[in-house]
């Protein structure tokens, strides 16, 4: 578990949720892998992301955002 989902942290009050999600948990969340998430980042597509240092991170509702704008509406054959 990376320092960004560690419960109890000094740095955030306690019962305080996770700021970040790491990139194994976010696509976990979005159902790819981890490897397709690195690929998005590199191709400056995908899910909005975070970088603190070397460490990407994904917050909970930039990845509600992501699934949102992913959203096909089909059209109605007339």
């Amino acid at each position: 578990m990376s320092h960004f989902s560690t419960p109890g942290c000094a740095c955030a009050p306690p019962d305080a949720p996770a700021l970040l999600h790491t990139a194994d948990e976010a696509a976990a969340i979005l159902k790819v892998s981890p490897g397709t998430l690195r690929r998005w980042r590199r191709e400056n597509t995908g899910p909005t992301y975070v970088k603190v240092g070397c460490r990407v991170g994904y917050r909970h509702q930039d990845l509600v955002d992501y699934v949102a704008s992913c959203v096909v509406v089909p059209e109605v054959a007339a």
